[in-house]
């Protein structure tokens, strides 16, 4: 009925209603056009209280049950989309069919972009890559496939709204089991001592890089707050060892990782390292951080960023601001002084700022 005329408005996403409608439309009726319709609002300029796009549930994350058939390869799907080749998979699909590099940068495929055999972009993207921007792993901002101009103006309408002033607060837990909550979500946060060695040694079977356990146990034992750390200790060496083609000694690692590892030092607190790992805990990218998203999942992590770079560092407001997507300093107030609020009126924030604390600095 949405073809013919019956119908003037009906229900639907912007890829497989209005990407199909429009398409189906485009050679039959060129005047044919479809908007996507904000909700309603009572008085003009006011922002909703929520839309269709809103979650209910803040946060993504993957959960396996003890029903999995396969827990080995479901851990290690869950690792891939966090590594660089996974993020590239399904964000983009696959290099030479759904994109392309130019100048360094994907780009998509004609094929993708404007569908093949009836189907729309979004069902020619879906068969490469997710399809939708959202998911618990690394996501590269904005990425969805639309065709059509229209569906830009729909994404606008139906992701604006003042859903998270509106959600219901959370359980308020006792003093007590507060603590308990903070030691056990503490624990699980920062990996221990043979989690972390695991991680090494996976790391470098996959890389085929011969390192022995004593340097292994010394980037273990003075890196605790998280994985990318770790990773990334290890791949300073295997850099060098490439480039050299010797051994790593002990030595060489201590000399290599000096910037990274020194155990005699207070870990130095920077903005840049608080913004990376309150993205990491919360599951978003660096670029959702710094982005225009206004969504709940995005806005609180990085009011909590704000919050914890006033905190934590000596660093101007208006530097937060700019090291948030440029965002001005009232931006930074009003951030600071909800999440400050929260801290102290909501033990699940409360919680949630611990746990983030010391993954910022374990020690």
């Amino acid at each position: 009925n949405i073809l013919n005329g019956i119908s003037g408005m009906t229900i639907g996403a912007t890829g497989g209603q209005m990407g199909t409608y429009l398409n189906t439309m485009a050679e039959s009726d060129p005047n044919y056009d479809l908007i996507g319709v904000a909700p309603l609002v009572a008085k003009d300029g006011e922002i909703a209280m929520s839309t269709h796009y809103d979650n209910y549930v803040t946060g993504k994350y993957l959960v396996m049950t003890p029903q999995c058939k396969n827990k080995e390869a479901a851990a290690m799907f869950m690792n891939y989309g966090y590594t660089e080749e996974g993020r590239m998979l399904m964000n983009y699909g696959i290099e030479g069919e759904s994109y392309t590099m130019v100048d360094g940068q994907p780009t998509y495929t004609e094929k993708l972009l404007n569908g093949y055999d009836g189907l729309t972009a979004q069902q020619v993207s879906a068969q490469y890559h997710r399809s939708w921007d959202a998911g618990p792993f690394l996501q590269i901002e904005g990425v969805t496939v639309r065709q059509w101009e229209q569906q830009y103006q729909a994404i606008d309408a139906w992701t604006t709204s003042n859903a998270r002033d509106y959600q219901m607060p959370s359980i308020s837990l006792s003093d007590e089991d507060s603590k308990e909550v903070s030691k056990l979500m503490a624990d699980i946060g920062v990996p221990d001592y043979e989690t972390r060695m695991a991680i090494l040694r996976k790391k470098a079977e996959s890389d085929n890089f011969n390192i022995g356990d004593d340097i292994l146990n010394y980037i273990a034992t003075n890196i605790k707050s998280n994985v990318r750390e770790l990773e990334g200790a290890l791949n300073k060496l295997l850099a060098y060892n490439n480039l050299v083609g010797m051994p790593i000694t002990m030595e060489i690692a201590e000399k290599e990782l000096q910037n990274i590892i020194t155990p005699d030092k207070p870990k130095e607190i920077t903005p840049q390292l608080i913004i990376e790992v309150v993205s990491e805990h919360c599951h978003i990218s660096l670029d959702q951080m710094m982005s225009k998203n206004r969504s709940s999942e995005i806005a609180k992590p990085r009011q909590i960023a704000m919050y914890l770079c006033k905190n934590l560092t000596d660093i101007p407001l208006d530097t937060i601001g700019a090291l948030l997507g440029g965002r001005d300093h009232s931006t930074i107030i009003h951030g600071v002084k909800k999440i400050t609020q929260e801290y102290e009126t909501n033990e699940s924030t409360r919680t949630l700022i611990e746990t983030i604390k010391k993954k910022i600095n374990p020690n």
